[in-house]
């Protein structure tokens, strides 16, 4: 058995009572609580102070929180990134409007529900530019998507860019109702490169609504995309028009990497177009590009 040089057994004592020294005064990690800031408006703008706890607008290491019952908040200007923010209250609820000119980076996750039983909450965005998970979590925006509660929420997008990951309904089965409305083709829904994804969780919908043109896809082309028992898709496509001189179209939804129990999500076209016939249609890997796909067909 080969034994060190006495140079060399000195050399790595030193180095073993150097590190010891430096983990004994090495300075200890305290875990520091991000500032709670509450609405205190009933109706408003998110950019104005007099509307929030302590006359300051949410920034930097700070939760955001609207759980007035009947507040309505109107986010149309930019403000400042922040950690995480919630929505919603029993009784009346929440009223949450995203509109054109807004812009808001969230580290974290950004909820329309809040955690106690029967919340309610709605969120509308017409416009604006809203990124969630920023830090790389696996939040990102959740609608009805609380882990202790049975929650009722909705959103509606029919415009702006919503970047990140995206849970409707309560991956816990509490019950409740969440429900997620992609209306119309001028929205862009998409992943942000980190680790958030989408997941339509048990009594969660996603709900499309087609316009003349078509209607937004959500597009986690990098993703893997989860369903759990429970979760439906809904489609309206009375609206869509298919191109003269054109027998079909093939229309994506949802753009996925690969699915994950995709065979459980309850699938439905609830109005046709006019003058045609629409169904949805699954693809899955080795398919060039997986997702779900509306096949509209004249008659």
């Amino acid at each position: 058995m080969k034994t060190l040089h006495p140079r060399l057994r000195r050399l790595n004592a030193g180095l073993l009572c150097a590190v010891a020294a430096a983990a004994c005064h090495a300075a200890p990690q305290t875990y520091k609580e991000p500032a709670y800031i509450r609405w205190n408006g009933k109706k408003g703008n998110w950019d104005d102070a007099k509307n929030w706890a302590g006359g300051k607008v949410p920034a930097g290491f700070a939760v955001a929180g609207v759980r007035a019952a009947g507040a309505a908040v109107t986010l149309d200007s930019p403000v400042p990134d922040l950690l995480s923010a919630g929505f919603g209250s029993t009784g009346s609820g929440t009223v949450l409007q995203i509109s054109k000119g807004a812009k808001l980076r969230v580290t974290g996750s950004f909820n329309i529900f809040s955690n106690e039983a029967n919340s309610r909450s709605a969120a509308e965005m017409t416009g604006g530019d809203i990124e969630v998970g920023v830090g790389g979590e696996t939040s990102g925006l959740g609608i009805g998507s609380s882990l202790t509660f049975s929650t009722n929420a909705v959103m509606t997008i029919s415009g702006g860019t919503v970047i990140g990951g995206i849970t409707i309904g309560s991956q816990t089965g509490l019950g409740g109702s969440a429900l997620l409305v992609i209306k119309g083709s001028d929205a862009k829904i998409e992943d942000n490169n980190k680790r958030t994804s989408l997941m339509i969780s048990k009594a969660g919908t996603l709900e499309f609504i087609l316009d003349e043109k078509g209607v937004s896809a959500l597009d986690f082309s990098k993703r893997t995309v989860t369903c759990i028992s429970g979760s439906k898709l809904r489609v309206d496509a009375s609206a869509y028009q298919v191109p003269p001189q054109v027998p079909s179209r093939r229309i994506p939804l949802i753009l996925a990497w690969r699915w994950k129990d995709v065979e459980v999500l309850d699938m439905a076209v609830t109005a046709q177009p006019q003058g045609a016939t629409a169904e949805l249609v699954v693809e899955t890997p080795p398919a060039r590009q997986p997702g779900i796909f509306l096949h509209v067909r004249k008659k």
